[in-house]
């Protein structure tokens, strides 16, 4: 029996840079709810509604600095719910396909460290309250 699309959690990572020689990294880890067959789909999806919070209008600021909004990579994916039909209906209407769950913010030391966080590595991170 082929198993029907199920809810995942997608962790992004997004990052901002400020310029070339940058070395503390502002990190958010927003996370995705996406509706979808396979892992493989999931990233799919994911990577799109990320990218889509990318920014490169100059609006962005970090520490008074002019900043990029950047993707970094899907670190991780997360099978987390069953079937919507086994919730109740108001629930359901809650729950939507790319909906943003919940983020963490983080600083990173270095673009190593950041591309390592992304991929799902073992890093030192400062968490951001």
């Amino acid at each position: 029996m082929t198993k029907g699309p199920i809810w995942y959690a997608a962790h992004a990572v997004m990052y901002f840079k400020t310029g070339k020689n940058q070395r503390i990294f502002l990190l958010f880890e927003n996370v995705y709810l996406v509706k979808a067959r396979s892992p493989t789909e999931v990233r799919r999806i994911a990577t799109r509604l990320a990218r889509a919070g990318v920014s490169r209008d100059g609006s962005d600021r970090v520490n008074g600095k002019p900043a990029t909004c950047e993707f970094g990579g899907i670190r991780k994916i997360i099978e987390c719910m069953g079937d919507a039909t086994t919730f109740r209906p108001a629930e359901v209407r809650v729950v939507h396909q790319g909906m943003e769950a919940t983020y963490s913010i983080y600083t990173v030391r270095g673009r190593k460290a950041l591309r390592a966080f992304a991929r799902g590595d073992a890093v030192d991170v400062a968490y951001q309250e």
